[in-house]
């Protein structure tokens, strides 16, 4: 009975929570769309909790262990207590493919031969002249404004020509010429070690070239990352008026294609370097692969349509506030108002406060910013605001003309007809306007 009640006391020791840093090590091994949703959140909770608990059981086992000794008396046999149990000694924790890794490795050795200079020199001038240029950066591209569509495509094709035309005049016969002070690629002993010198010297080539490439795509993607928004330029897109509806002039496809045109114009750079064999020897000109990987590509042209997506819903977001606060003007909601209100009989007072209506809404329309800048894209309105207002004056046009028609029998408008010449309704029209807007 002593020992039970040792064995309470025990229990009764506070133990240590489990460190945070063993709870981050057990996230780690679940994988991650095991993560996702509230009910799979509910369940690692759960998990956790069990984990807590088993760790601390664990805890208190260990110390009942290593405090107590257990008695030799009746009605405690099924008491675990007494040392931990030894560590188990002896046991082999090879691998079978570990013995065959080492088996290759050393049979590799044997055929391995050290890099030769003339590769060091290479990878130094690729090092220097090439995997330092970034090829091209389009973060300058935010200092020339607003561009079309057709402009920046037209300054990424002459970029990438520019670069391409100094790496080939620089860049390619430095290489060329390392290889040339290598005498060993005037004579060899076989076929078969010329072929594998020049393989491996063109692997090399091409290795860096598309490590160019690449490091030239990231950067680009790279650039259309939320928090690098400052690094993109500014694509000019207009807000127009078409078939009685407010849209975009070049539609969010025409962004998407702009924006992919530098990939498709980056695989096309650097396609055209001659192999060694045909700078070296001579003979028919074929050309390396330096071409990236289709995968590659793909993935990097749908990670921008993804962006290009995201930096319009702005756009969208200018071009619904038309929408929404004058869609009336274009839909003929405006004029059926108008026409419901030339059916009634009004005073001359309230038609001067419908004209100042038509006046602040034309006003208001012209008050509005000109050109929205956004992150990646430029919305131009004033095409669809010229168009909103001369709809407006339009609307406001009809009005003025019931009203002279409503108050034709006044005298002030016959004195105002007699003085202005009858070819000229349009200066009938202002006059009128000035006395209702001095009345």
């Amino acid at each position: 009975m002593n020992y039970l009640s040792l064995k309470k006391f025990v229990l009764r020791t506070p133990v240590a929570p489990m460190d945070q840093t063993c709870k981050n090590r057990i996230m780690k091994l679940i994988p991650p769309h095991l993560l996702e949703g509230p009910r799979l959140q509910e369940i690692l909770a759960g998990l956790m909790e069990e984990i807590n608990d088993l760790f601390t059981k664990s805890i208190q086992m260990s110390n009942i262990q290593h405090i107590l000794i257990k008695p030799e008396v009746k009605g405690l046999e099924k008491e675990k207590a007494g040392p931990p149990p030894n560590e188990p000694l002896g046991l082999n924790f090879k691998r079978a493919w570990h013995d065959q890794y080492q088996e290759r490795r050393a049979k590799l050795k044997q055929n391995l031969h050290i890099l030769q200079p003339t590769h060091g020199a290479i990878l130094e001038l690729c090092q220097t002249k090439l995997l330092n240029n970034k090829l091209l950066d389009i973060k300058g591209y935010r200092d020339y404004g607003d561009l079309t569509f057709e402009v920046f495509e037209a300054n990424i094709d002459q970029d990438f020509t520019n670069i391409e035309r100094k790496l080939m005049e620089r860049w390619y016969p430095a290489a060329i010429a390392i290889f040339k002070k290598d005498k060993k690629t005037s004579y060899f002993d076989t076929p078969e070690r010329r072929a594998a010198y020049l393989t491996s010297s063109s692997n090399l080539l091409t290795t860096m070239v598309k490590r160019l490439l690449l490091g030239c795509l990231n950067r680009y993607l790279n650039s259309f990352e939320p928090e690098n928004h400052l690094l993109l330029p500014h694509l000019g897109m207009n807000l127009t008026l078409r078939d009685g509806e407010m849209t975009f002039s070049r539609g969010v496809k025409d962004l998407e294609k702009t924006v992919l045109y530098f990939v498709h114009r980056l695989c096309d750079t650097m396609q055209k370097i001659p192999t060694l064999q045909y700078a070296l020897y001579g003979g028919e000109l074929t050309f390396m692969d330096t071409s990236l990987a289709p995968h590659i590509v793909d993935d990097a042209c749908e990670q921008l349509r993804k962006s290009v997506q995201y930096y319009f819903r702005d756009a969208i977001n200018v071009l619904n506030m038309y929408k929404r606060e004058y869609s009336n003007i274009i839909d003929g909601r405006l004029y059926d108002q108008l026409q419901e209100y030339l059916k009634e009989e009004h005073t001359f007072a309230q038609h001067k406060e419908y004209l100042q209506d038509f006046s602040y809404l034309e006003g208001e329309i012209q008050s509005l910013s000109s050109c929205e800048h956004l992150d990646l894209v430029t919305v131009n309105c004033e095409d669809l605001k010229w168009r909103l207002v001369e709809k407006s004056r339009s609307l406001c046009h009809l009005l003025l003309v019931a009203v002279i028609e409503e108050h034709k029998e006044e005298s002030v408008l016959r004195d105002t007809v007699s003085s202005t010449n009858p070819q000229t309704p349009g200066i009938v029209l202002s006059h009128f306007v000035c006395h209702l807007t001095s009345r």
